[in-house]
């Protein structure tokens, strides 16, 4: 998994092999698909209207992953409708929900956040992803 070799990863990337499921119908990368396609779809989607963060996504254990230009990995999509961030929750925009993770520095926030106007909702889960690529771009040297 050449591209996560940076040290910053190695606690997410040991949860999410923890959690990982081979099969043999090799959903993604030879795993069980951790994630919903329809959370899957909105992650990169919303990674692609931002013209600053790179394009394209990556396979980790069945869990697709957002990495910065360092192989830092970002953002991933989880479960039924979660965005998991390399933000810890005071770094995050007060009114974003949030779902439970047992991994420190990380959150997982709602991938739609129905409780917000539809555009204001979008405007917030852009800022959340600019913010974790932003620090995890910084996170080279970790």
């Amino acid at each position: 998994m050449g591209v996560f070799d940076n040290p910053a990863n190695a606690d997410l990337l040991e949860l999410l092999e923890a959690e990982a499921e081979p099969t043999m119908s090799h959903d993604l990368d030879g795993y069980e698909l951790h994630a919903l396609p329809e959370v899957c779809d909105r992650l990169i989607s919303l990674a692609g209207e931002l013209p600053q963060l790179p394009q394209g996504w990556y396979a980790a254990y069945g869990v697709p992953v957002l990495a910065a230009d360092n192989g830092v990995i970002y953002a991933f999509a989880i479960g039924a409708g979660g965005i998991g961030l390399r933000l810890t929750d005071d770094q995050l925009h007060r009114h974003l929900n949030r779902h439970e993770l047992d991994l420190g520095g990380y959150t997982v926030i709602d991938a739609w956040q129905t409780q917000l106007p539809g555009r204001i909702a979008s405007e917030r889960l852009r800022e959340a992803l600019q913010d974790a690529h932003r620090l995890a771009a910084g996170a080279g040297a970790a």
